[in-house]
């Protein structure tokens, strides 16, 4: 485990770099945010993960770029989902106290080489963090962040979602349960679903704690289905976006791929 801390010790965070650099543990005065890794093990249910080079789902697995067609192992029934590094070993290239830049290289099962930076940044009443992909030679992607945010703290009442949803639409679903290139006016939840001009974004635990999402993110992921967790994930394009807007994710050599979100926290009664 990395460890950082904010400077007056409120915000404690815990990266294990034993499981693709996660977000492990996200504390707020002894208060834990996120969902701890649970019996099953399973990488995709718990902390907060990066998903690169492709956010999201890959309808089976299947995408073309430069008239060549690849194929990713299907990892959720049919499809690939949530791209390659949530479980990769990533390099620490530097670290203090209350901040840490982290490296993982591309390789395979992702046909392109390339290399991902991850910058973790701890401060008085937030976690910064910045995701960029680098190409060696042209390539799709797209990035992004999935948190599972616990619905119940030690705390105060479950979890409360307020969403502005002024501007916003969402991604029309298939009878494949796969978002298409379709935008429709936001139905009521649950949510397992993918957003544009979506506003702005808070988690607030009453009597304990509130957490206001801000990022540089085109789309945002909402996915509030389970009983026991909340997840609230910018992503720099839609999911299977090399299929519904490749020019929208090619990165070429010199010009990498970034994209940051910093998740504000404070005490509320």
């Amino acid at each position: 485990m990395l460890q950082l801390r904010s400077n007056d010790g409120h915000l404690c965070a815990k990266l294990d770099l034993a499981a693709g650099a996660r977000l492990a543990s996200l504390q707020v005065d002894g208060l834990e945010l996120l969902v701890g890794r649970d019996a099953t093990n399973h990488p995709f249910g718990w902390g907060s993960y990066v998903m690169a080079p492709f956010a999201g789902r890959l309808r089976r697995g299947r995408f073309s770029f430069e008239g060549t067609t690849y194929h990713m192992p299907a990892n959720l029934d049919q499809h690939a989902i949530h791209g390659v590094v949530f479980d990769a070993v990533w390099e620490v290239l530097d670290t203090t106290s209350h901040r840490a830049s982290l490296s993982c290289e591309l390789g395979d099962p992702w046909p392109f080489a390339g290399r991902i930076v991850q910058e973790v940044a701890v401060r008085d009443g937030a976690i910064e963090q910045r995701l960029t992909i680098a190409a060696d030679r042209p390539m799709p992607a797209t990035l992004g962040w999935h948190p599972w945010f616990r619905r119940q703290l030690d705390r105060g009442r479950p979890a409360e979602l307020q969403v502005d949803w002024t501007s916003a639409r969402m991604y029309q679903r298939d009878d494949d349960y796969m978002p298409t290139d379709v935008l429709v006016p936001v139905t009521p939840g649950p949510w397992d679903d993918a957003f544009v001009g979506v506003g702005q974004i808070k988690l607030r635990w009453p009597g304990a704690l509130e957490l206001r999402v801000e990022h540089d993110c085109s789309h945002i992921i909402i996915y509030d289905q389970p009983a026991h967790a909340l997840c609230i994930e910018p992503q720099s394009d839609q999911p299977d976006a090399f299929t519904w807007a490749p020019d929208r994710c090619r990165v070429v050599p010199g010009h990498p791929l970034s994209r940051s979100t910093t998740w504000h926290v404070h005490r509320v009664d």
